[in-house]
């Protein structure tokens, strides 16, 4: 991250000293960094896809196959919908509120790589990049709605050849990571092309940009953790002041790892604090912690509105619906690492007609904002527990230690 910052501050410091002046040698220059991070873009979305894909397939398997479907986990499995439904809402409209009121343009001009009967090399590889990329998109919803469907039928297979399938997903999940780890040790010199690219056209307004994104973000995501302290006041297993004191250790662990899959011993201690017999929270936690993710749908609706307003690109509700509906299936196979929600979230980016250069650009300012999206995630997997909790109220013996609840109220 900070090498991401540093490439930034290069590129905007290149860019300003070349904005508006005019040469062919800074025409070349412009496009060979353009051209540099299209490839850098291309290779990582070619990456990712398949990354998502495997991903989600392994996702899915496991709660069809492995039977986790306890009642405490489906019972939070609703709620975790019914709160990222709510949170998505509010984030949509502070969002498009925000955003609506700018009167920025991040419109570059592309004359420097425009078809014509006189194309340099670079030029035609430009073409021939973004010609991927696009058709790369078009392939992006009928993999995951694939994906899907073969998950659900795979039910009926053979098990060793689940567990085949489940295990070779697994290994190329495994060597599709090792190759992003080295596409991203050129993240630095790829964010420092994009902002020399867009600063050089566009001046020192990229640094607006920048402020109004973490400002923005920071703001919606905020908000969305103060309207689940509202929830867990009227609908919480204890009071208030109590699930503020029980979340807190997990809260500072998000807060110093971004990574909500840190915070599993913290949300363990939290469960406690919050009356949870450690059998049923050493059960569910690790689920919940696996596979909820509010902070995508929560988060990226900012950055879908901020980028759409900047580069002037209409919104229709059919593609913003898919977006919403992509990122929803998305967040529920991202792991809980930090830096990961970005990777997965681009193929969603790029389905909705995004500019993934806008999307990188912003992702390079993150490190604020994934304090407050790692603490979104812990502090709504501590109000799952906690609002299931309620309908065990009572009926849970003293001294519990199974998984099994006698007499247990049906919830929702």
């Amino acid at each position: 991250m900070i090498g991401s910052l540093i490439g930034f501050l290069f590129g905007v410091a290149l860019g300003v000293l070349a904005w508006n002046a005019s040469s062919g040698l800074l025409g070349n220059l412009i496009l060979i960094a353009d051209v540099f991070a299209k490839l850098w873009i291309v290779i990582l979305v070619i990456l990712a896809v398949p990354l998502v894909v495997t991903n989600l397939f392994v996702s899915f398997v496991t709660v069809i196959h492995e039977k986790l479907a306890v009642k405490i986990v489906i019972n939070g499995l609703f709620v975790h919908v019914g709160l990222l439904i709510s949170c998505t809402l509010l984030s949509v409209g502070l969002s498009y509120v925000f955003t609506q009121s700018l009167n920025l343009d991040l419109s570059i001009s592309n004359a420097h790589i425009q078809e014509t009967s006189h194309q340099t090399g670079l030029q035609s590889i430009h073409i021939l990049l973004t010609s991927i990329q696009s058709n790369v998109a078009q392939l992006i919803v009928p993999a995951m709605l694939v994906t899907i469907l073969f998950s659900m039928v795979s039910f009926w297979l053979p098990h060793p050849l689940k567990m085949k399938l489940i295990t070779c997903s697994q290994h190329i999940n495994k060597g599709l990571f090792v190759l992003l780890r080295i596409v991203f040790y050129a993240l630095p010199v790829s964010v420092a092309c994009l902002a020399f690219v867009v600063s050089s056209q566009s001046g020192v307004i990229i640094f607006g940009v920048a402020g109004l994104y973490i400002l923005g973000v920071c703001v919606v995501l905020l908000s969305a953790i103060l309207f689940l302290y509202v929830i867990a006041f009227f609908f919480g297993y204890t009071s208030l002041t109590s699930f503020i004191r029980a979340i807190l250790p997990s809260q500072l662990v998000a807060i110093s790892t971004c990574s909500s899959f840190a915070s599993l011993p913290g949300l363990l201690i939290s469960s406690k604090k919050l009356g949870v017999p450690a059998a049923l929270a050493g059960f569910a936690m690790p689920v919940f912690v696996s596979f909820f993710r509010i902070n995508l749908m929560v988060a990226n609706p900012f950055s879908f509105f901020l980028l759409s307003e900047l580069y002037n690109i209409p919104i229709t509700l059919p593609v913003f619906f898919i977006f919403l509906g992509l990122m929803l299936i998305t967040s529920f196979a991202s792991p809980g690492l930090p830096q990961m929600g970005n990777v997965y979230s681009l193929p969603v980016f790029l389905a909705a007609g995004i500019p993934l250069e806008g999307v990188l650009l912003l992702k390079a300012f993150d490190s604020v904002p994934d304090i407050f999206k790692t603490l979104l995630n812990v502090t709504e997997i501590g109000l799952v527990m906690s609002i299931v909790m309620r309908g065990y109220r009572n009926a849970i013996p003293e001294g519990y230690s199974g998984y099994e609840v006698t007499n247990k109220p049906d919830i929702l």
